[in-house]
């Protein structure tokens, strides 16, 4: 995999998964102050800092242009570029990618998310080399479980998950995997 220059946009059914803009970051900090999506995630503050996302996106638009690792925007179709959240693969250039996403909440209960993490799995394994995919949940958060099984990913215990938005340095979180070999089969 060599960015997401390279690999987007992508279209799904009711998606586009385009890069990241500066432009986002108005939209992004919107949906991210809400405290309901802020807290299912790992690396989200609450009360989100004003101007935060164009820091954010500073730091990781880079980071996805160099191949480090890979994130989109999610669009609707029909509603042309504002982003509803984001998707995103770390740790490319290591043994371990890790799939995390935030979507914002008006768009919750729509299967979306499921769209979208079903076409980035599959430009994964498609273009890179890594046989594993994996996610970290938060413990609560049977929603994200949900899109994860949906996906194909597989429980695989309970670890820890840093946490640099929390008061605390670390939390228990849901494990999950998707190993190549499995999500080959569900493709046929």
């Amino acid at each position: 995999m060599t960015g997401n220059r390279l690999n987007l946009p992508l279209e799904t059914g009711r998606l586009v998964l385009r890069e990241l803009r500066f432009s986002d970051a108005a939209t992004i900090e919107t949906y991210v102050s809400d405290a309901d999506v802020a807290c299912m995630t790992a690396s989200i503050p609450h009360p989100y800092p004003e101007g935060n996302a164009l820091v954010f996106l500073h730091e990781v638009i880079p980071e996805y242009e160099s191949g480090k690792s890979f994130g989109s925007a999610i669009v609707l179709k029909e509603d042309g570029e504002d982003l509803i959240g984001t998707i995103e693969v770390s740790g490319l250039t290591g043994k371990e990618p890790e799939v995390s996403y935030w979507l914002g909440k008006p768009f919750w209960g729509q299967g979306l998310m499921s769209e979208a993490l079903a076409a980035i799995v599959g430009m994964v394994f498609s273009n890179s080399s890594h046989k594993t995919l994996y996610a970290r949940t938060d413990l609560n958060n049977e929603a994200s479980k949900k899109v994860l099984l949906k996906a194909g990913f597989v429980e695989a215990g309970i670890g820890r998950c840093v946490t640099p938005a929390r008061e605390e340095c670390s939390v228990a979180a849901n494990l999950f995997e998707l190993q190549y070999e499995r999500w080959a089969d569900r493709q046929e």
